[in-house]
């Protein structure tokens, strides 16, 4: 009779990995989002184009918030205006960035994942505006009397949002040890 050189008490326990996504599965899922803000930011735009000429603004809570239609050449907060590459060169840089993040970290939470399509829809949304109007709608405008934030949309604040949450979201995450001292 021979014997089994490993007896079932020794055997390796066998531990099954952490679930993972698919990345395709994390990316639509951002995409999906992406949607929802692209739509969001379109159909307001649109409102605004509609209701309001450039440079025309109605008060919604006195002089603290309006909505103001103006138009932006530049980059977040109308920077950059004079340089017309760099709003395109800005938001191909952000797409891949998320496109990249979100296939390398899998962003198997859901907090990342709406990050990366919030981050996504407002920057599609400003570059088709740059692509078809050669600026951006902006229409948020808060402050008091001449003492005012920059105009910005939808888009912006979902961009502005979503990299401050994700910065948030990684700085909230336990550290590894990485074995040094």
């Amino acid at each position: 009779m021979t014997q089994n050189p490993v007896a079932e008490d020794d055997a390796p326990a066998v531990v099954p990995a952490p679930a993972r996504h698919a990345p395709v599965a994390v990316i639509a899922s951002s995409l999906l989002i992406g949607a929802i803000v692209l739509a969001v930011d379109q159909l307001t735009k649109a409102w605004i184009m509609s209701w309001l000429a450039v440079g025309e603004s109605v008060e919604v809570l006195g002089d603290f918030f309006r909505l103001s239609h103006t138009r932006n050449t530049g980059v977040a907060f109308g920077l950059m205006r004079d340089q017309p590459f760099v709003p395109y060169l800005t938001a191909l840089v952000a797409l891949g960035l998320v496109v990249l993040f979100a296939w390398r970290l899998h962003a198997q939470s859901w907090p990342v994942r709406i990050v990366f399509g919030m981050i996504l829809g407002g920057a599609v949304g400003n570059l088709i505006d740059r692509q078809v109007y050669g600026s951006v709608t902006d229409f948020f405008d808060f402050g008091i009397g001449a003492l005012r934030w920059p105009a910005f949309n939808i888009a912006d604040a979902a961009i502005v949002c979503g990299v401050l949450f994700l910065a948030l979201y990684f700085w909230l995450q336990p550290q590894e040890a990485d074995g040094h001292s």
